[in-house]
């Protein structure tokens, strides 16, 4: 993947086959005269319906078809880290390199050069059919900004302008390193460029790009000598540094986190207030209405610094004295003092005191803003709408509430559905997911728990989806898989929003497709959320026709409970970890099932699915006592499943448990891991002829890949295992100990793309590799999810991290418990995956194992 990631999400129409071979490195298209030796850029995003692109073109200077493509990239002499491979690559900048041998990712450039070197100096070359405009870029930076700026205004009235500001950033920045512009003015296109990173951030969530994009403009951050040019410059520096802190995300601590952030923001927003007050001390007079205006937008933006995450009641005040000043600005526009009080709102919402304000006062601050919804970024419109939604919900008004909540959840889908890529739809997944978690909490209070799964299901769907996102339109391919699943041409069935909870939805095709699948009668499906203070649970059971029964649940929670029951799980092995399982299951008694238990006896439930996000997908929820002696395990089947149209899709691949016929093995290379060994001639034993194994001391990255791909029923891995929280597609399994190379280990990033021949059994006997995102959707991210993105029909893996044999000098739970899962799975009775752990899990629990060793592995996917 590119260092900067946000380069490789080039628009699909610059992936064409006949299109991206023709892309310089910052992703333009350029022709050279075989007359003139003038070069010329074409800017493909203004050349999209023109089909010829090669060469041939006539030159502006008039010769006739001398125009001839030239491609600007890096070739680079690559020597691999891993396998030693030495190797020669041409790097376009918008797709990983890789070792062509063992697919490594790690790999040094012994030399790179750019071939053939770009101009300084180059022309524009206008879309046939437009009208002539002659320029010449790289001397002249205000005019080269200019013609950026007219440009852009072009993207902004496309339908993804998002998408298309990735080739004008590159652009941008070849422009502003290259050219031969006047050093004292070549600040104004690194202004241009650091805001159009800005932008993209804002647009999209990608962290790569927003903090590009505040390192990008504290380089020009005192560039003019104009105080008030410089105040501008300043002031954009402090918005940069606003924007990563206003979407809350917690991959921004891998970037240096957000204190770092504020404290660069706060800087430039005071040095910027100052620059301004210096042009009335030097002047003598009282400021004029254009310096007080500026004066009022950097206080706005500092207020917002200081408010922006974990502020403290102090820093809260201030913001609020800020804004209260700049509402009050005569000169302020309209426009900025709607969302100055927009702002206010947000602070006194969060302050300590706000219980003083009247909800009405608050929501009127909000209110304010909605003419002008369009105009916001989906984010801000939906923390806006949600935000109306809760006062609306403080004042009474539970319909009104419902209606802006909706709203709410539909900006949000709109975004989940475009994300085309598994890095930005976790990130928009864990910004987005509480919004879909209050819907489904007023739906409840609303008496809808049809139209409440629905919602849960929207957000969990969106980003648990069957395969991996390419180039073509996300929503499209989304929506005609949906319609193929479920109903098939004429089915009436309506992909996209289903906040309705009608019998059309792909909630409700979903469910009936499951049930059309051979769900099993007795299994009832759980889908768990909180949010303000409140759990929210959504139950299903089919009801013995061709229905199913939907119940929605609700009851407070204290902060403390949640936080008591989820802290400390995967602690290292030991006493204290079992003790504190103990205590997180006694709490999850308490807090969840207490409530739930009543309905699942009263609807004669024998199995449960568990869709839970962020924190609690990692309970043991088999482990949660029920009685003076009994657990949940004991009395349900419990596994676990994402989301219901992820279940309904693989099921699709999968008719049921049927013959198995072959299974693989990788297993862990070398001395670092001996009970691998053991399994896998335990695994021999069961198996028999009907096994391959490949030794991770033996074989690369790049053959277990391909040996997915083979047409097995059941897939183990012998090896050590890691998660990573920050980075989840990071998250990996390890060949061999030698965890540093990347020739040598298995990511959940380098699942993505791929897809299994059959539908298998994925086992893990790996550390941690059950763990998944700590965000609010369930999303998976890591290597479950990515496992059953490529089609797997249940992941069995572990929670924590697990004792083996050798270490202790006995055998444990972990080995009998692969042990009998295998022996469920080779018999050739077709037990499914969930049974078998079940079976497992009943038997080492009747052993006298602890919760850490008997309900270390869990089930995920379809019964």
């Amino acid at each position: 993947m590119s260092s900067d990631h946000y380069s490789s999400q080039l628009p699909a129409e610059y992936r064409r086959e006949d299109i991206f071979p023709c892309l310089s490195y910052d992703a333009q298209i350029y022709f050279a005269c075989a007359h003139c030796r003038r070069e010329f850029r074409l800017n493909q995003t203004l050349n999209l319906g023109d089909p010829t692109v090669y060469g041939g073109r006539d030159c502006p200077s008039g010769d006739r078809g001398t125009l001839r493509l030239v491609v600007h990239r890096f070739d680079q002499e690559a020597l691999c880290h891993d396998c030693g491979r030495q190797w020669n690559v041409r790097v376009t900048g918008f797709d990983p390199v890789v070792c062509p041998q063992c697919h490594s990712r790690h790999y040094l450039a012994l030399s790179t050069w750019l071939r053939p070197p770009m101009p300084a100096r180059f022309h524009e070359l206008t879309p046939l059919g437009a009208e002539p405009r002659a320029h010449e870029w790289g001397h002249d930076a205000d005019a080269d900004a200019e013609l950026v700026h007219e440009q852009l205004e072009y993207i902004g009235m496309l339908s993804n302008p998002d998408q298309y500001l990735v080739p004008a950033i590159l652009f941008l920045n070849r422009l502003r390193t290259t050219g031969e512009h006047d050093p004292a003015r070549v600040w104004i296109l690194t202004n241009l460029h650091g805001l159009m990173l800005r932008e993209y951030y804002r647009q999209t969530g990608e962290l790569t790009a927003g903090t590009a994009a505040v390192e990008v403009l504290g380089e020009i951050g005192e560039a003019s000598p104009d105080p008030f040019e410089r105040g501008l410059l300043l002031h954009n520096v402090a918005m940069a540094a606003y924007s990563l802190l206003a979407r809350q995300q917690p991959e921004l601590h891998f970037y240096g986190g957000p204190e770092h952030y504020r404290s660069i923001g706060t800087d430039a927003a005071r040095r910027a207030i100052a620059s301004y007050e210096s042009l009335q001390a030097t002047a003598d007079a009282e400021l004029d209405d254009s310096l007080r205006l500026q004066i009022a937008r950097v206080r706005h933006v500092l207020a917002d610094l200081l408010k922006a995450g974990a502020a403290s009641a102090a820093t809260l005040a201030a913001a609020l004295d800020l804004l209260d000043q700049v509402v009050a600005e005569p000169v302020l526009p309209e426009d900025m003092r709607i969302a100055a009080r927009r702002s206010r709102a947000e602070v006194v919402h969060r302050s300590a005191d706000r219980a003083g304000t009247p909800p009405g006062q608050v929501l009127d601050d909000l209110s304010a803003s909605l003419p002008e919804l369009e105009n916001l970024p989906l984010w801000e419109q939906n923390s806006l709408l949600s935000s109306v939604a809760e006062y609306r919900e403080r004042t009474g008004d539970l319909a009104g509430a419902l209606d802006f909540q909706q709203r709410a959840a539909q900006a949000a889908e709109d975004a989940l559905i475009r994300a085309d890529d598994e890095t930005s739809l976790g990130q928009l997944g864990r910004q987005y997911g509480h919004t879909f978690a209050l819907l489904t909490r007023v739906e409840v209070k609303c008496g809808r728990p049809r139209a409440a799964l629905a919602a849960v299901e929207r957000v969990r769907a969106a980003t648990v989806r069957f395969g991996h996102q390419g180039e073509t339109d996300a929503r499209q391919r989304f929506e005609a898989e949906l319609t193929r699943l479920f109903g098939g041409p004429g089915s009436g069935v309506r992909p996209g929003p289903d906040s309705s909870g009608g019998e059309q939805g792909p909630t409700a095709q979903a469910l009936a497709a499951l049930h059309r699948a051979g769900w099993p009668r007795t299994t009832a499906y759980c889908a768990l959320s909180g949010a303000a203070g409140e759990v929210t649970a959504v139950l299903a059971m089919p009801d013995g026709t061709d229905r199913w029964e939907v119940r929605g649940l609700q009851w407070p929670v204290r902060e403390r409970e949640f936080m008591h029951m989820t802290q400390g799980i995967n602690l290292e092995h030991g006493v204290f970890r079992e003790r504190r399982l103990a205590v997180a299951c006694a709490m999850a008694r308490a807090v969840l099932f207490d409530q739930l238990l009543p309905t699942l006896r009263a609807w004669g439930a024998h199995g449960l699915a568990i869709s839970a996000p962020g924190l609690l997908s990692h309970l043991p929820y088999e482990a949660v006592p029920t009685s003076e002696t009994g657990v949940l395990g004991d009395e349900f089947e419990v596994f676990y499943l994402p989301s219901l149209q992820l279940g309904a899709m693989l099921r699709a691949r999968h008719d049921g448990p049927g013959h198995v016929s072959r299974a693989l093995a990788v297993v862990h290379g070398g001395e670092g891991l001996p009970g691998a060994r053991w399994e896998a001639e335990r695994l021999a034993e069961l198996w028999g002829n009907r096994l391959d194994v490949l030794d991770g001391a033996e074989h690369h990255k790049k053959d277990v890949l391909d040996a997915l791909a083979g047409d097995y029923d059941v897939v183990h891995f012998a090896c050590h295992g890691s998660y990573d929280l920050l980075r989840p597609l990071e998250s990996a399994l390890y060949l061999t100990n030698d965890q540093g190379r990347d020739a040598r280990r298995l990511t959940a990033a380098d699942l993505m793309g791929r897809s299994f021949t059959r539908a298998p059994v994925v086992t893990l006997a790996a550390c941690e590799s059950g763990l998944t995102s700590y965000g609010m959707t369930s999303d998976c991210t890591g290597l479950t999810g990515g496992l059953l993105r490529m089609g797997a029909r249940g992941v069995i893996a572990s929670r924590w991290a697990v004792k083996t044999a050798a270490e202790v000098g006995q055998e444990l739970a972990a080995e009998r418990f692969t042990d009998l899962v295998h022996r469920s799975l080779a018999d050739g009775t077709g037990v499914s995956g969930r049974l078998a752990v079940t079976s497992a899990q009943r038997e080492l629990a009747r052993q006298g194992n602890g919760i850490e060793d008997w309900a270390a592995f869990s089930y995920l996917g379809i019964p």
